[in-house]
């Protein structure tokens, strides 16, 4: 579980494993038996979907959950009403390195430039289409 706090992003989880991550590159790992979850924080994500079309066109959307839902459904992260979006579409994933997006079982399917995946890593630029939305995976570079 996932949530944001001003410029921190708080994740919490059962595992025994914990990293600090800045700019992709991992800056402090620890490994120890955990009996309860722990509340880990890592450097704000600042990477977003950029509406390329669709009824939301031209919004920015950040992605804020290190498992970002995307689907028709109001429990997903980002909600999009079109028939041909399935009520858990996909799901955005950050594991500390790498962004990735896998489809859950949708109905019409999901595609990053073009391609139908079931499962895909993610790179800044990147056009992933859910439904009749086109949706750009941009992650700033960090100056």
């Amino acid at each position: 579980m996932c949530e944001n706090d001003d410029n921190l992003l708080w994740i919490l989880g059962g595992s025994a494993f914990a990293a600090l991550v800045m700019g992709g590159i991992v800056l402090l790992a620890l490994s120890k038996p955990a009996t309860q979850p722990q509340l880990l924080s890592v450097l704000e994500l600042r990477a977003h979907l950029h509406v390329q079309s669709g009824p939301m066109q031209g919004q920015r959307i950040p992605i804020t959950h290190a498992l970002f839902y995307i689907g028709r459904g109001t429990q997903n992260h980002l909600t999009m009403q079109q028939k041909s979006v399935s009520r858990r579409h996909a799901q955005i994933s950050y594991d500390g390195n790498l962004f990735t997006i896998q489809d859950t079982g949708s109905k019409t399917g999901t595609f990053v430039n073009g391609q139908a995946i079931h499962y895909a890593v993610l790179n800044s630029g990147d056009v992933i289409r859910v439904g009749d939305t086109s949706l750009q995976f941009v992650v700033p570079i960090s100056t």
